[in-house]
């Protein structure tokens, strides 16, 4: 089976960082997930990004993309529900 790698934008780090350290860890352990199966059954296409994707972690949200040539999963933001969409 093909593996991807998960690379983050610097954006999507900095908005790690300033999550609760108990969600990072989470959100962090569910990567392994993206990297076998980057269309897997806890994704979603954005309506109104549909190249963009996002994997649910509890009320937090992993928006990202899928570079299928290079086999790179960009996470591109990571926050809260409520705010996570408008960037």
């Amino acid at each position: 089976m093909i593996e991807y790698r998960t690379v983050f934008h610097p954006e999507a780090q900095a908005e790690l960082r300033k999550i609760p350290r108990d969600v990072a860890l989470r959100i962090l352990a569910k990567l392994p997930e993206l990297e076998t199966d980057p269309l897997g059954f806890n994704t979603t296409a954005l309506a109104s990004q549909p190249e963009r994707r996002r994997l649910r972690v509890g009320d937090y949200r992993v928006v990202y993309t899928i570079d299928n040539g290079e086999l790179v999963v960009w996470i591109v933001h990571v926050g809260h529900r409520s705010t996570v969409y408008g960037s």
